[in-house]
């Protein structure tokens, strides 16, 4: 194995490892109150604004799908009691 392949394997590694990190951090924090999740992440993230960046972007993602399944679940209640009239 050349030594390219290995930083290269490394580098795949290095990468893995801080989304695995990034995606446990946000699974904490979507069941935390907005004020305690700004406190949780300004501690575990500090000074590291590129786990801090991958993290919101996570849990923007999560929010963004659950108000998207929500309205859609939603849509589906008004639909089903229109039907009734």
């Amino acid at each position: 194995m050349t030594s390219d392949n290995v930083q290269n394997e490394r580098r795949d590694e290095e990468k893995w490892l801080r989304e695995r990190r990034a995606l446990a951090i946000s699974e904490i924090a979507c069941e935390l109150s907005e004020k305690e999740q700004r406190r949780f992440l300004d501690g575990v993230c500090a000074g590291d604004e590129n786990l801090r960046r991958d993290v919101d972007a996570l849990l923007t993602a999560s929010a963004d799908t659950s108000n998207f399944l929500e309205s859609k679940r939603r849509r589906r209640l008004i639909d089903f009691f229109d039907e009734g009239d």
